[in-house]
Formats: C-alpha cells, sequence, structure tokens
C-alpha cells in the first residue's frame, strides 16, 4: 500500500549518545538549555566536555541540531529519531514519500527565544539518517514560521495546514493510498490543526494518525519508540454528527450522505447499513422517486438491515400522498414552486393512479399517457373513446377529470377538487409557463388558501376525495416522515 508519512519534528525527536553510552533528547523545549537535570542539559554538558567533538556545538537547540546537521558524516552513528525511528523503519518498504514538518521563525527580538527552539535543523538531521538508511524514499522538509505564522493562533495554523501544507503537496499525495500523520511534534495549534485538516481534506483517504508512548529505560538504551495507530474517525465525529444533522434538517441528504461517507465506508455494526440504506431511499424520495424509494427500502427490509412499516408505501394512493408531504416540506424550505408543483403533481397523479385501480383492463398503461381503450366507452356510453382525429382518447387533466366524475359523481362535487379544478388547474399554467419566483400568496391564492394549514389541508382534501381516505394529518400519511425520524435518530445515536 503506498504510504505518505507526515510528521511534526519537536525539541524531543533527536537523541544524542553521549559519551557514557546513554542516549538522550537533544531538546526540551520546558527547560533552559544547560539545566543539567534535563536530558537536553546532560547532552549539552556532554557535548562541552567530550574531547571527540570537534567544533562548536553552539548554545541552543537550533545551533546544536545545525552543528549535528553539518557534520552528519561525522557524528551521524550517535544521533537517532527517537520517536520516529521505529516507525519509519516498520513502513519504509511502502513509504513513497515523507513530509517533515519543522518551525524556522523570523530573526527578529521578538522571536528569538522561540527561533532558538526551532526545529528546522533537528528535521534535517532526521532526515539525512532516514536517506542514509533508506535512500530511495523522497523526503521533504516544510518550514512553517518564515512568512510569520503565528504559530499559537488555531486558525492561523488551519489556514497554514490548507495552504501551506496539503493544497501544495495534493498533486502527490493524491496518489497516496494510506496517510501516517504523527503530528506530536512541535507546537500544540498546529498539531490540532493537522489532525482536523488532513480528516478533512483527505475524507476518502485512509488517514491514521501515529500515537507514540514514551519508554525512558528503552528510548535511553538507543531504542525508537513504540507506537499505534489509529483513524481518527472519533477526533472529528462530534462536529461532523452536528453537520449531518443540520444537512439533515434541511433535508439536505445528498451532503449528509457525501459527509458522512468516509464513516458509511466501514463495516461495522448494523447503525452504518441502517444509516445508508435510510440515506439512500431518502435521496430518491428527495427527487420525487417514489417508486425507487419503496423499492429501496422494501430491499432493506429483505435484507434485515431496515425493520420499520411500509404499510403506507405499499397502499395504490402512498405516492400521492408522499408527494403531497414532500410539497409540504419544500415549503419549510421556501421552495415555493416546487411546493405548488409537487402539491399538484399528488392530486394529478392520484386521479391517474385511481384509473389505473379502478379500470386496470381498460386502459393502456404502456405509454407515457394513459390512453383510454374501446372497452371504457362500455361503462360509460357518454365518455369518448376516441377523439375527433381518431386516435384513441388521452387520460390527463380535464378529460381524467371527467372520468372521475362519471365514475364518481359525488366525491368529485367534494369542495377541495372543485377548487382544483377551477382555480389551481388555471394558476398551474400561469406559474408554468413563466420564468420567475411565487410568493406565498401566489400559492395559497392558487388553492384557495390563507396560510400553511389551510393549503395543506385543502390538499389533503382532495387527496382524500380521490381515495375515499379521511386524513388530517399530513405527517400520518407519509412513510418518509417516520423513516426521516429513524434516520436522525440513528446518526444522533451512532459513534465511532
Amino acid at each position: 500500500m503506498a504510504t505518505a508519512l507526515i510528521a511534526t519534528i519537536g525539541t524531543r525527536d533527536l537523541a544524542f549518545q553521549l559519551s557514557s553510552g546513554e542516549w538522550l533528547n537533544v531538546g526540551n523545549d520546558r527547560a533552559e538549555a544547560f539545566d543539567v537535570t534535563t536530558q537536553a542539559g546532560q547532552v549539552a554538558l556532554d557535548l562541552a566536555t567530550d574531547p571527540n567533538i570537534q567544533g562548536d556545538p553552539g548554545q541552543t537547540f537550533r545551533d546544536r541540531t545545525r552543528f549535528f546537521a553539518q557534520n552528519f558524516d561525522r557524528y551521524g552513528d550517535r544521533l537517532l529519531p527517537i520517536i520516529l525511528g521505529k516507525l519509519i523503519a516498520d513502513v519504509a518498504p511502502n513509504l513513497k514519500q515523507i513530509y517533515f514538518i519543522a518551525t524556522d521563525q523570523q530573526n527578529t527580538n521578538e522571536l528569538r527565544d522561540f527561533r532558538n527552539k526551532d526545529t528546522c535543523y533537528a528535521a534535517k538531521t532526521i532526515a539525512l539518517w532516514t536517506h542514509e538508511r533508506y535512500p530511495y524514499i523522497p523526503i521533504q522538509i516544510v518550514r512553517i514560521g518564515e512568512g510569520g505564522e503565528d504559530l499559537s493562533d488555531f486558525d492561523a495554523m488551519v489556514r497554514w495546514t490548507k495552504e501551506g501544507l496539503w493544497y501544495p503537496h495534493r498533486p502527490v499525495l493524491k496518489n497516496i493510498d494510506r496517510l501516517l500523520i504523527s503530528p506530536k511534534g512541535g507546537v500544540n495549534q498546529l498539531a490540532e490543526a493537522m489532525r482536523v485538516t488532513a480528516l478533512t481534506t483527505f475524507a476518502n483517504h485512509d488517514v491514521q494518525f501515529c500515537n507514540f508512548t514514551e519508554d525512558k529505560a528503552a528510548n535511553q538504551r538507543g531504542e525508537a519508540s513504540p507506537y499505534s495507530l489509529s483513524d481518527g474517525k472519533n477526533y472529528l465525529w462530534d462536529l461532523t454528527q452536528q453537520q449531518a444533522l443540520k444537512f439533515l434538517e434541511r433535508y439536505d441528504f445528498e451532503g449528509a450522505q457525501d459527509l458522512l461517507e468516509p464513516y458509511l465506508r466501514q463495516p461495522v455494526g448494523q447503525a452504518l447499513p441502517k444509516i445508508k440504506v435510510l440515506l439512500q431511499a431518502a435521496i430518491r424520495w428527495n427527487t420525487a422517486e417514489f417508486a425507487k424509494f419503496r423499492e429501496s427500502l422494501r430491499d432493506a427490509k429483505r435484507a434485515g438491515t431496515y425493520k420499520g412499516d411500509l404499510t403506507l408505501l405499499d397502499r395504490w394512493d402512498g405516492q400521492a400522498y408522499e408527494s403531497a408531504y414532500l410539497a409540504w416540506v419544500r415549503y419549510g424550505q421556501g421552495n415555493l414552486i416546487e411546493a405548488f408543483f409537487n402539491a399538484y403533481r399528488a392530486v394529478e397523479g392520484l386521479m391517474a393512479d385511481w384509473a389505473i385501480v379502478t379500470y386496470p383492463q381498460d386502459i393502456d398503461r404502456d405509454r407515457q399517457t394513459l390512453v383510454a381503450k374501446p372497452s371504457l366507452q362500455q361503462k360509460f356510453s357518454d365518455f369518448p373513446t376516441t377523439g375527433q382525429n381518431g386516435k384513441p382518447t388521452q387520460l390527463y387533466g380535464k378529460t381524467l377529470d371527467t372520468l372521475f366524475t362519471k365514475a364518481c359523481p359525488d366525491r368529485a362535487q367534494n369542495v377541495h377538487l372543485q377548487v382544483f379544478r377551477e382555480t389551481a388547474r388555471d394558476r398551474r399554467n400561469t406559474f408554468f409557463h413563466r420564468l420567475q419566483g411565487i410568493s406565498e400568496q401566489d400559492l395559497f391564492g392558487a388553492w384557495e388558501a390563507t396560510s400553511c394549514e389551510s393549503w395543506i389541508e385543502r390538499v389533503l382534501g382532495c387527496l382524500n376525495a380521490i381515495s375515499g381516505r379521511n386524513e388530517t394529518d399530513i405527517a400520518r400519511t407519509s412513510a418518509m416522515a417516520a423513516i426521516y425520524e429513524v434516520l436522525c435518530q440513528a446518526v444522533t445515536d451512532y459513534h465511532p
């Protein structure tokens, strides 16, 4: 598996072997340079007193590591990446790229103390150590601080990791299968920014974080730290979960699916297959593909990933009530054009479904538009099954309404259907033929309603008149209403 290692370098990443044979950290950003109670202080003392050391190792961590980098051919066998060494050795056969992230801050009075602890030369030394052992691995040192970046500002570090780290190197990283990220060394704000941006930038990659366990005794014997790998999914889950719920609140199921995709790829537990199936079904519902919505849920039920009740979808009139509920959702989203047309389609579509169910032998369904067969005239002698042009009568709009009126004269006189015929149908043509939106007043006026409640009551009244039902609660007529609650709860309850 093609792998890249991206590691921040801190002051304690490099160890030096004292003249006594003991290995100690070259630096410690929390201690004074010559505090002999620390490992870094003991290294400084050893360098100052060892007669085998030639040249000036310097007084600061930056100077000391520059000395090691410049004299690596002489002291390389006494230097070791005490944190990263074992990891690099283990994954070297698959490593296609290494990036060492190191600080190199501006030379100003204000930043002098920070600059003295810069890790750019420690990174150079570790790069030389790695190249000596694995010359086939490309290594690049990425410096931060040269442009005056504030390493203590988390937002600034997020910007830098996006613009200074991931974006410039994306042409290489996009061809990598696995990213190993070691953000432990260096400044905390940079480490956290790397975690967040790596997971969001490379959501479709195998991103793993390196966690190191300090073993002082082993380290002092010259053994690099043991490590473990984690995928980091828990790290961003809380944020991802809240974003996903926001998408669901807006009925943006595709957005939620894209956001959750890295989690949905994990074949773990029962919650994820359930969420995946419900999202796929919801996407179909959202585009008014109600038959595919029903079939996807049936498949899920057969597979055992969904156990909900599909009774509403199995009814002959189920799709019309789903369309009405979709109209209600679109109204809540402020999409009034779609609210009108989904409501209109619900009524006209239900009338077509009524004709198919009531006269299955007398209607040709093989075409895009329903067509009356001659046998229909045997039931209604005054209903023409052919037009003046001699072609079969197409059943839609007013012609379909005429058939319903002849078959169900009492139900056809329903006040809601009268409004549909006399007002909504005319407004539908007006809305359809103009390139502009509509207002709430336009929407309500088309159905002779004054509010959302009276509008949806009108739509339900039309559907009830055709289906013979007596529904008053739009949410109770829709399978999607229940599935939506199950989906939101599944996302709420899930934890990686």
